[in-house]
């Protein structure tokens, strides 16, 4: 199946494969469902820039990572603010109801 690039969607998808939407594909193949680590370290591992060394998210490393506001991460494709960006360990964005520095 084509997922949208969403990625929160996608790592729902990989999770769900269709259960809780009823659809034929979840009966057909219930046991290609990911569990949602799997599933979001599929994407945190994904492409990196060329030349680059693989990121991260350990202690002493610079983090690229995104804050959102899901609970965990079956709730992920549910997230609708991204609270804050961070890149190479600076903030990149950080949206107005979020207390970090």
């Amino acid at each position: 199946p084509v997922e949208p690039l969403n990625p929160w969607k996608g790592v729902y998808a990989a999770i769900d494969r269709g259960r809780n939407e009823g659809l034929p594909i979840f009966k057909a193949s219930p046991n290609e469902a990911l569990k949602p680590e799997e599933a979001l370290n599929l994407y945190l591992g994904g492409p990196m820039l060329r030349n680059s060394q693989p990121r991260r998210i350990s202690e002493g490393q610079k983090a690229d990572l995104v804050i959102v506001d899901a609970f965990d991460v079956k709730s992920i494709a549910k997230t609708t603010h991204v609270a804050a960006t961070i890149i190479s360990g600076r903030i990149a964005y950080k949206s107005a109801y979020i207390n970090i520095e």
